[in-house]
């Protein structure tokens, strides 16, 4: 469930990427899917844990970016591309706007 995270704002490439992604990371954090971001699987995690946990952080990710930005990465079909590309495409771009 997402609770209140539904309430934080979907990124749509023209605000701080760097804040947006402390919030997503917070997100990922809270709802325990952060290891699929990171690629840390312990040893008790079965395949299909793995899969349906990858599954549920990328969707997670995806769920707070605008239509425009996702269509940018909508290729990507695991959390770490996804999060890869993401700060590929937008991390300078928010450096340099400060």
């Amino acid at each position: 469930m997402l609770g209140r995270w539904n309430q934080v704002d979907k990124f749509d490439g023209k605000g701080n990427f760097n804040v947006w992604k402390c919030v997503a990371i917070d997100v990922l954090v809270q709802q325990w899917l952060i290891d699929a971001l990171e690629r840390i699987k312990s040893e008790s995690t079965t395949a299909e844990e793995w899969k349906v946990m990858e599954w549920k952080a990328a969707s997670t990710i995806r769920l707070y970016l605008s239509d425009e930005v996702k269509y940018s990465v909508i290729k990507e079909n695991s959390s770490k591309k996804l999060w890869k590309r993401l700060e590929d495409l937008y991390m300078a771009k928010s450096l340099t706007n400060r």
